[in-house]
């Protein structure tokens, strides 16, 4: 589950697939309503990986989940 880092925590979806790419990995996110988003999986937008309760925290770039 990825969920955002800051404010309340809102829910974002489900990691479906991680992609390593030549400029590092990106995670594809399934959200509600069908629609997926690709995120980097990098120290400016992964903020933190919880693996006990398996969410990891995300603050993306401004209009990236748009």
């Amino acid at each position: 589950r990825v969920v955002r880092a800051s404010g309340d925590a809102q829910d974002i979806g489900e990691v479906v697939e991680v992609f390593d790419l030549p400029q590092g990995y990106v995670m594809e996110v399934a959200r509600k309503g069908g629609k997926s988003v690709l995120l980097p999986f990098d120290e400016h937008t992964v903020t933190e990986v919880d693996s006990d309760q398996r969410i990891i925290r995300v603050d993306p770039v401004e209009g990236l989940l748009d």
